[in-house]
């Protein structure tokens, strides 16, 4: 269980990884529309599992496999083992600032690319 338990926490790096990096592509219009639309569905999944969950699915699995449940986040946890104290709280609103910006960015420019139309409901 211990190697499965690792494999998600690559998969939680990368997934943290791509939504910092993703939320600096959108906003400087460096995606193209499958790779937006990857965006909005990741940020989109990490926000309803917060919401179903009460946290992130990717550390509910991690902490299962290890069997043993450290008191912080994932991000907290392993930026505190790196000797970097970090609150939890801080890391919720990180995310939450990142994937606003990201979706406002994201949605702005696709009303500023439809125009004035009348029908666009944004």
């Amino acid at each position: 269980m211990e190697i499965l338990a690792n494999i998600i926490v690559l998969i939680h790096v990368f997934v943290i990884l791509l939504i910092i990096v993703g939320t600096g592509l959108i906003i400087f219009g460096r995606l193209n529309k499958n790779q937006e639309y990857a965006y909005l569905a990741l940020i989109s999944g990490t926000a309803l599992s917060f919401i179903v969950f009460q946290g992130c699915v990717l550390t509910i699995w991690e902490k299962a496999l290890r069997e043993k449940n450290y008191e912080t986040g994932f991000v907290s946890h392993y930026l505190l083992k790196l000797g970097i104290t970090v609150k939890d709280i801080w890391v919720v609103w990180t995310a939450v600032f990142l994937i606003t910006v990201g979706s406002f960015a994201y949605f702005y420019r696709e009303k500023s690319k439809k125009g004035n139309k009348k029908n666009v409901c944004i």
